[in-house]
């Protein structure tokens, strides 16, 4: 089963996705919900992390806060994310 790569990190709000054979996981890192990761798998059960799918922006812009919700739609080649973010402001 997958576990985060860190020890201080949990997993929140999944979104799981198969995807052209493969099934794609989007995943909150908490407790910071500064990132969100992406992982693929061939059966469900041996997951390998790829590069993170997003992350909080550059002070000032509207999600250098935090990220919230995610929800993961495919097109195509290509995969569209809407989520939802706090700003510090």
């Amino acid at each position: 089963m997958y576990r985060p790569h860190s020890l201080y990190s949990d997993i929140g709000d999944v979104e799981i996705l198969e995807h052209k054979g493969k099934l794609h996981m989007f995943h909150l890192v908490i407790p910071n919900r500064d990132l969100i990761a992406h992982c693929v798998s061939d059966d469900g059960l041996v997951w390998r992390e790829l590069p993170a799918a997003l992350s909080t922006g550059d002070p000032g812009t509207p999600d250098d806060d935090m990220i919230r919700t995610v929800s993961v739609t495919p097109c195509g080649d290509r995969f569209y994310m809407l989520y939802a973010s706090c700003a510090r402001r």
